[in-house]
């Protein structure tokens, strides 16, 4: 390894690779000269040079082999094969038991402990179990049986958490849907899912699906408490027990269906990361429709663990967070990533941490900046676990996770994601399937008894995500990762154009098939701008002769057909899309557009710029909200000025 002398680094290069013959003999003389600000850590440079080694020996040896195709780089019983080989075997779940029925198995050692708090109520595990027993009568007697899907269209609250497990017990396939997606997102659905009922509350009751004749129930009629009880069904772990929506690429949703086996698994492995048991208090807060909101009832049906649900009015920021947490003597928060950046800032800001019995943060479901992560780990007690999850839908919720606490960060650029969870296996592949080896990139694929069953009557889709080899069932995530030195997956980004905004998985191309039903549009591409935890959606649109773009329009008429974290903040009028010479879209050639972050004075100077500021940031779901900044800078559009107006409207009298 050597330096070049005088050479200086263009932002595209790494390494420079100079391969001499020496004259009158067979040898030659290889020189490897890295960027070390790139090539920053010795391990990883000792291994590029062992990899092409090695790749030149499997050329020597075959030089008719095709490189993406040689199989072992390593030598089989070298380190790193053998991590490798540990990273993708699958373990069995040794608790196959479907989640309802392992919780009601423990009821007589729980059942008078307290499972929910949601606002002034408590209720115990056994209360639980009665509600959901009436919910499941109330079913059955609407003829509801085992396979037959049930819309849920509400905010999480105990009533909604009493429906799952109703349904479940029944053998029924749970649809979530959240209460404040837009009516005729709701509206397709319900058509594709051909509910056999849907049950709602108040917040759900106006975007229920006026088209499909249906059983309606509301899980706000109090007669459901003292209807009949109905114990349940037994139920098969390859069943399905829910079914989780995600953006398609193709302008459609998917819809994710999730058996009792694998939800069980998770739920299995899940409780051993976070080592809970019926001692902990669990705050989570997330929607119903994002599947991470399984991680907060997970604790309290399989380890017999309370659960504290703010009301959707009342999920709090910052200081009130932690004022929350102490409260409540909660010992496990499961927070998005963008709630542990305003906790960091607000111990910044001096506000005292919450002592024990809190003992973990959670978060997850977006990137997280590396100066972010490392002042969460020095301003957090160093007790107290930070973990960050991964997992796509198609392998229920979280596969892995890394405890900030154990990972080598300093010199990172990427947070680290971890090591795969008990029974799931992970290996890392290039364009042909192939394993890359150790500290290579690659696409992650995942497999064990976590996966999905299919996506919802989508064969060719459910072909070409899940695939079977003689190892086994894998999902293609998509994902671009690598092994760090530490032995932890990075998450590098992805392979193709789905990003991460607010936690939320999102296809540009739903998106763009949207504003392309616009009829003053006649193309559209969607990308993001901002860095890491600041991702926003931008829209370059190119109008119809003679027609020009109008962005607040536009936003407010995809407001009513689009989830508000799927609405483009900036849109940008174009001639023409620019196109590289392979006819694809080249967005290196599309205008820059700045993301004004620039929030300067974030501190109100009076208790009413203090409720304006939490009402702003909880609608963008954007923090910090610095008190001069402009409405439509942040992305607002003409439906959120309503909201908002009406929020400060019900705050104020």
């Amino acid at each position: 390894v050597y330096k070049r002398q005088g050479h200086e680094w263009s932002m595209l290069e790494s390494l420079s690779i100079d391969v001499v013959h020496k004259p009158g003999t067979d040898k030659a003389l290889i020189a490897f000269d890295f960027n070390s600000g790139v090539w920053s850590q010795p391990q990883t440079r000792d291994r590029a040079v062992e990899l092409y080694l090695r790749m030149l020996e499997a050329y020597v040896s075959d030089p008719d082999q095709i490189i993406d195709e040689i199989g072992e780089f390593a030598t089989p019983d070298s380190e790193d094969a053998v991590f490798l080989q540990e990273m993708s075997a699958v373990e069995q779940a040794s608790d196959p038991q479907p989640l309802v029925a392992a919780w009601r198995s423990q009821l007589e050692s729980i059942g008078s402990k307290p499972a929910l708090h949601c606002g002034e109520r408590t209720v115990s595990h056994d209360e639980l179990d009665e509600l959901a027993g009436h919910i499941a009568a109330a079913l059955a007697a609407q003829g509801v049986h085992s396979g037959d899907r049930v819309i849920t269209i509400a905010q999480t609250s105990i009533e909604q958490t009493a429906a799952f497990i109703a349904v479940a017990s029944l053998g029924a396939v749970y649809v979530p849907v959240d209460a404040s997606s837009p009516p005729t997102r709701i509206e397709k659905i319900a058509k594709s899912m051909r509910p056999r009922l849907i049950l709602h509350d108040q917040a759900g009751s106006a975007s229920l699906p006026r088209s499909l004749k249906v059983p309606v129930i509301s899980l706000d009629d109090k007669s459901l408490h003292s209807a009949d009880v109905h114990a349940g069904v037994r139920v098969a772990p390859e069943e399905a027990a829910y079914v989780i929506h995600t953006s398609g690429s193709t302008g459609a949703q998917k819809a994710v269906v999730v058996s009792h086996g694998a939800l069980s698994s998770f739920a299995e492995d899940w409780a051993k990361t976070l080592r809970f048991s019926s001692d902990d208090t669990v705050l989570h807060f997330y929607s119903i429709a994002f599947d991470s909101w399984l991680t907060g009832i997970v604790p309290v049906l399989k380890r017999g663990a309370s659960q504290v649900i703010p009301q959707f009015e009342d999920v709090p920021l910052g200081s009130e967070l932690l004022k929350l947490v102490s409260d409540h003597g909660v010992t496990v928060a499961d927070v998005p990533t963008s709630y542990l950046q305003s906790i960091t800032m607000e111990l910044r800001e001096g506000t005292p941490h919450p002592d024990a019995p809190f003992r973990c943060w959670t978060f997850g479901g977006s990137a997280l900046s590396m100066a972010i992560a490392n002042a969460a780990v020095s301003l957090i007690p160093k007790n107290v676990r930070l973990i960050n999850s991964y997992g796509p839908s198609e392998a229920t919720v979280s596969v892995c996770v890394a405890d900030l606490r154990d990972c080598e960060l300093e010199g990172r650029r990427q947070l680290p994601i971890g090591r795969p969870n008990e029974t799931v296996g992970m290996r890392i592949v290039n364009a042909v399937g192939s394993p890359v080896p150790f500290g290579v990139s690659g696409e992650l694929w995942v497999s064990g008894p976590q996966l999905a069953n299919e996506y919802w009557e989508a064969p060719d889709v459910t072909d070409e995500r899940f695939v079977t080899n003689e190892d086994g069932r894998w999902y293609r995530t998509g994902d671009l990762v690598r092994w760090g030195t530490d032995y932890r997956l990075e998450y590098l980004g992805r392979n193709d154009r789905q990003v991460q905004i607010r936690g939320h998985r999102v296809e540009p191309g739903e998106i763009e098939s949207a504003i392309r039903g616009n009829e003053d549009i006649a193309d559209v591409y969607v990308g993001t701008i901002g860095g890491v935890g600041q991702e926003q959606l931008a829209g370059y649109c190119v109008p119809k002769p003679g027609r020009a773009l109008d962005a607040d329009a536009l936003r407010s008429e995809l407001a009513v057909r689009l989830p508000a974290y799927m609405v483009p903040q900036t849109l940008v009028e174009l001639e023409a899309i620019p196109l590289n010479t392979s006819g694809k879209v080249d967005v290196h050639a599309l205008p820059t557009i700045e993301l004004n972050r620039d929030v300067g004075d974030i501190t109100p100077r009076t208790e009413l710029e203090r409720m304006i500021q939490e009402i702003w940031w909880k609608s963008f779901d954007i923090w910090p909200i610095g008190l001069e900044q402009n409405f439509l800078d942040l992305g607002g559009h003409s439906l959120l000025a309503i909201e908002i107006c009406s929020k400060i409207e019900t705050c104020t009298g």
